[in-house]
């Protein structure tokens, strides 16, 4: 699923002047990679919390990114280090995102971009999957699809600005905010 967002993330990309980047749920490193392709110069980030995804993706030798196993509702980087924070498949499982939008600002630097992609369902298709199909698969509830009421309410309560929204291939989004 990250092939398809990242021809939109290029984009976003190409019109700031980005020093660091990470990737908060990197997975494998495959978005890591495209934008190493991309631009060599562009300190990257990349942290998950499985320790095997971390491995995979340490394994495709992306010059000089740095990849480490850290839960993204407490990031383990300093306040204000990043340009671009990404979470790319990843909100819809996060136990707590309001904590990962926080987590994002708290080290995204002033005027810095927190981009979120995921699935986005209609709203009827959403309660099914959030009330009866998702608790089959999920002991603790983690699992939710979320509209974008629900994404504006996550950047809007940790102050982001200028928050756009993007539906895309029928059930994709992308949506940032600025710090």
């Amino acid at each position: 699923m990250k092939k398809t967002f990242y021809p939109v993330i290029r984009k976003i990309l190409k019109k700031r002047n980005v020093e660091n980047l990470l990737d908060i749920g990197c997975g494998t490193g495959e978005l890591l990679q495209q934008i190493r392709e991309d631009n060599q110069s562009i300190i990257l980030y990349g942290t998950d919390i499985s320790s095997k995804m971390v491995k995979l993706a340490k394994s495709k030798t992306i010059n000089s990114a740095q990849i480490i196993e850290g839960d993204a509702e407490k990031l383990p980087y300093e306040k204000k280090q990043f340009d671009v924070v990404l979470c790319v498949s990843g909100i819809n499982y996060y136990e707590q995102p309001e904590k990962v939008f926080a987590e994002a600002y708290r080290v995204l630097k002033k005027g810095g971009i927190f981009i979120v992609c995921d699935r986005y369902e209609k709203a009827f298709v959403r309660v099914i999957f959030n009330r009866i199909i998702f608790p089959f698969f999920s002991k603790n509830g983690e699992i939710k699809i979320y509209g974008e009421r629900w994404i504006r309410i996550f950047f809007a309560a940790n102050r982001f600005r200028k928050v756009h929204w993007r539906q895309m291939h029928g059930n994709r989004f992308v949506a940032y905010g600025i710090k």
